[in-house]
């Protein structure tokens, strides 16, 4: 089982606790922010990228597998995506698979 957090201090000055517990052996996978739980997932056991929005500011945690466990790693998107474009891309990807 892992477990990682960050402080994220968005745009508008609020303060986030941002975290990810994933237990290696099942793959079960939350994210969450300031206690709130914002994702869950079943089933991650390779590498794997989720993004949300804190604040309207895009955001990503990487889930990078190693040999020896997995690596995380919280980023902010360089892009300006709306909350609406993410959904229609992400729909649009769901909808591929």
């Amino acid at each position: 089982m892992a477990q990682k957090r960050w402080k994220y201090v968005s745009n508008r000055t609020n303060v986030y606790i941002i975290g990810i517990y994933h237990n290696w052996e099942s793959g079960h996978c939350m994210i969450y922010a300031n206690n709130e739980i914002i994702d869950i997932e079943f089933n991650v056991l390779e590498g794997k990228q989720k993004s949300f929005f804190v604040d309207e500011e895009l955001l990503y945690i990487d889930i990078v597998k190693h040999l020896d466990g997995y690596e995380y790693s919280l980023l902010k998107s360089k892009e300006k995506k709306s909350r609406f474009l993410h959904a229609l891309n992400s729909i649009k990807q769901w909808i591929k698979a």
